[in-house]
This record gives C-alpha cells, structure tokens and sequence, in this order.
C-alpha cells in the first residue's frame, strides 16, 4: 500500500496463509510467513517484486522472526521434539487421518493445550540463525520449555529473549530476559525470577533495553508495567509506576483474535518509547518520556490493535476497530494526531449492516466507587 495515496497492489498470491511481513533494514526484501511449503516456514520475496524464495525448512515450521540490524541474517522461533534436530526437514503432508488412526490422548501436565494452538504436542522453543544468502543455520539456544519475545541488539552481538525456565513451568508466573552473546555463546540472565516480562525493545543505541512486565506482586492480576534495562550499569526503571492503566492491548473480541499487539517501540532519538494501553474498554498509543512525561498520540473511543512508527518519528500507522468499523489502517501525524482513513477493508459491508454504536458512561455504586460502562443503542431505534 502506498500511503500517499492509498493504493494498493497485491503482492502474493495463491491458495495460501502469508503473514508477518517486514522489511529488511535496506528495505530491499520482504520477508514474511507462508504455509504454501505445508508447513509455515519463513520466506524472502524482493521488494521491487519477483519469485519469493523459501529460506527455512524446519521441520515444525517457524513460529516468528526477526531480522538481524545489517541485514545477513534472521533469528527463527522454531520448535523440537526429543528425537529432532534442527537440521531436519519439513515432510510432505500425510494424507487425511482416518478416524481408526486415532489414539486416546494423555494428558500428565497442567499446561496441555492453549486457544491458540489447540493440543499442545510438547515440543520443545529453539532461537535458530539463518544466513539470508547461503541459508545456512545454527541453533542458539537449547530446547526452551518456551520463548517469548526476541530481538537482536542494533550492533548484531546480543540476542536478548524471553525464556520460561522454572522448574515447574505450568504453576510458574516467572519469565525471564536472557542476552545471549552471538560471539562468545555465552548467557547472562538480565532479570533473576524477579518478574514476568515481554515485548523487548533495544534502544537505537543499543545501551538499553525495553521490556512490557510486572514484579508478580498480584501474580497473574498484577498491572503490566514499561521497564527500561541497562545492561552494562545492572540498572532498571520503571517508567510508568505511577500511571495507573494497563500496558497492552487486553481488548477480546473475534475479529482481531490473530491479532499480536505491538511491543514499546523506541523514538529515534531515543528520548522515549510509543507504547499502546488499556484503559476503560479503550486501547489508545501514548508517549512514555524516558524524563518523564506520558502523553497521548493516538486517541478515541477504539480498539487500537496495531501501530508503527515511521523511521523519521512525524508519522505513525494505527490499525483500528470500533464498534462501528471492524478495523482499518490509518496514518497518524505524530506532531497532532491527525488520523487520514488509508483503507476500505469492510466498505461493501457498511453499507449493507446498521452497526450500533456504543456510548461510555458511569455511576456511582453503593458504596460511592465510580464505575465505568457502555451502553449500545440498537441503531434503528437511535431517534425514538
């Protein structure tokens, strides 16, 4: 799509699932997610347009990715069995399974299965390198219980990710930040079981690194919190401590339930991070200062479920849903808020649905606590 002008041209084709794309740091190549092997695997397509060309073969696929800062290499999520190594293959896809083929299922942990993947098959997280040119691989990590976020520090050497190393995993709330040395191999843990973390983020001077977390202090109901890591000095801030809102998008609805919301991404001054929070049925963008001051940038009665930033720091693009639209993307000026409406996703839609807009209010409970809520009016009777 181009901004301008909101034009837009299609760039893959065929019977297939393609996600995740991003641009290399050059912008010359896109890479992005595709089953069309069978498997999802990690795929580069020329920017200029071409024949997209398959870089992974994994035998479980990739589950997500990042490119490397100059541009040589990728970092895959990918998973292992007992008997796996990460050099073997994607097989060719079995024919139906017959219903005598079925075997009971049995289930020895707590943690068996997840809304978004179904039956868990206990397989284990690796972080894998591969060369974009040769397409060779290396393993970085060892099997993981899991893996969460993961990014590749601006000068290439540290790997920082997110890793569930606990003993006893599935009653566990800790997650904690791992830096990997890419030269040495050599591991550092940033956070010691001292909190549950996500969404990292290194600064573009790669002195500090930003993560989404709390300290457990209500476990699973503790509000996420934005921490800013320095490595070299052991310091940490928690830069929203006072902000009484919960970071993220937290919002649940079926339209958006693929849906990844962004992490906290860094100005280019380094002067702060754009962040997304919950608040009152609301997922808005703000400002967070690393000198103090949070301010709004992107604000209304919607769902923000995705934001960007653009390199130069005056523009922003918004993905946004509301009651009224499913969701659209929007370029957002920075400098105001301006929003300019970029695509028409539902239009044929809107024209033919009455969608029931809904009015936040509140009240005063009995024992004088204001509380918040929502009123949908039934859009025919909206003037009777």
């Amino acid at each position: 799509m181009w901004t301008e002008d909101g034009a837009v041209r299609p760039w893959t084709f065929g019977r297939c699932r393609d996600t995740k794309p991003r641009f290399s740091p050059d912008g010359e190549t896109i890479a992005f997610l595709s089953d069309r092997s069978g498997r999802v695997q990690l795929w580069l397509l020329p920017a200029n347009g071409g024949e997209a060309r398959q870089l992974t073969f994994f035998k479980n696929g990739v589950r997500d990715y990042v490119w490397s800062p100059d541009g040589t290499f990728l970092i895959a999520l990918t998973t292992l069995g007992d008997d796996e190594t990460i050099e073997d293959r994607e097989e060719p896809e079995k024919a139906e399974v017959k219903r005598t083929d079925l075997k009971p299922r049995v289930v020895e942990r707590l943690y068996y299965k997840s809304d978004a993947a179904g039956f868990l098959d206990g397989k284990r997280a690796v972080l894998a390198r591969i060369d974009v040119l040769s397409g060779k691989i290396e393993a970085l990590t060892g099997r993981e219980e899991e893996i969460g976020s993961f990014a590749v520090s601006p000068n290439g050497r540290t790997l920082a990710f997110v890793a569930n190393r606990n003993e006893d995993p599935d009653t566990t709330f800790t997650r904690d930040i791992i830096l990997l040395d890419l030269e040495k191999k050599t591991e550092t843990n940033l956070t010691n079981g001292c909190g549950a973390f996500a969404s990292l983020a290194w600064s573009p001077d790669g002195m500090k690194l930003a993560a989404i977390g709390h300290d457990l202090a209500y476990l699973g109901a503790t509000l996420h919190q934005l921490y800013v890591f320095e490595p070299e000095r052991g310091t940490k801030r928690v830069l929203t401590a006072d902000w009484d809102v919960h970071l993220g998008d937290t919002m649940v609805g079926d339209m958006h339930a693929d849906a990844k919301g962004p992490g906290p991404i860094w100005a280019s001054d380094g002067s702060g991070l754009y962040v997304t929070a919950s608040e009152r049925g609301r997922v808005k963008a703000y400002f967070v200062s690393l000198a103090g001051p949070i301010v709004p940038v992107v604000e209304g009665d919607f769902h923000l479920y995705g934001f960007t930033v653009h390199p130069n720091g005056r523009q922003a693009v918004a993905a946004i849903s509301s009651p009224t639209s499913v969701g659209d993307l929007y370029a957002v000026s920075l400098a105001d808020g301006t929003k300019t409406r970029l695509t028409r996703a539902n239009e044929a839609l809107e024209h033919e649905v009455a969608f029931a807009a809904a009015e936040p209010f509140t009240y005063r409970s009995a024992d004088g606590l204001e509380i918040q809520g929502w009123i949908v009016n039934y859009p025919h009777l909206a003037n009777a």
